[in-house]
C-alpha cells in the first residue's frame, strides 16, 4: 500500500497541467493508493482559510472531485496508529528533529500498516524506518 501525503494530494488537485507527481500517481494501481484522515482534515482546513473568492472556490470543487473520484482506500487514525504516531514523534524530539502533529499522525498510519508513503517531504520523515517515495522524482 501506498499512503499519498498531501502535499501529493495537493498536486493531484492541480490537475493535468501539475508536475510528473500527478503523472506517478495515475500510473500507480488505485487499489494499492490511500489517503488519511489527517489529509482530509489539512485539505479541509487549508481551503477554509483561504479568502472567499474564486481561487477558494476552485480548489474546493477540484477538493470536492477527487473526494467523489477517489477510488483508493481512506485510512482514520486508529489507537494503534495514534500509538506508533506518538512513539516516532518521540523518536524525532530524541534525534533533535522535531515532526509536525500532522506528520506524525500520517508516520503512525503508514509504519501500523506496513505502508509506503509518497511525499515531496521526505525529509520531514527520515530516521524512523519508513519506506519513503518522491512522486516528482520518477
Amino acid at each position: 500500500m501506498i499512503i499519498l501525503d498531501t502535499n501529493v494530494v495537493s498536486e493531484v488537485m492541480q490537475g493535468p497541467e501539475s508536475s510528473p507527481a500527478l503523472a506517478w500517481v495515475v500510473s500507480q494501481d488505485p487499489e494499492q493508493l490511500a489517503i488519511t484522515a489527517i489529509t482530509v482534515m489539512e485539505v479541509s482546513n487549508g481551503i477554509a482559510r483561504m479568502p472567499a473568492g474564486h481561487r477558494r472556490d476552485h480548489v474546493a470543487a477540484q477538493w470536492s472531485l477527487l473526494e467523489g473520484q477517489w477510488l483508493g482506500t481512506f485510512l482514520p487514525l486508529g489507537m494503534h496508529d495514534a500509538q506508533v504516531a506518538g512513539a516516532l514523534s518521540a523518536k524525532r524530539m530524541g534525534m533533535g528533529r522535531r515532526i509536525s502533529m500532522a506528520d506524525a499522525c500520517i508516520a503512525g498510519i503508514c509504519l501500523a500498516r506496513d505502508a509506503t508513503l509518497a511525499t515531496r517531504n521526505t525529509r520531514d520523515f527520515d530516521g524512523i524506518g519508513l519506506a519513503l517515495v518522491d512522486p516528482w522524482a520518477h
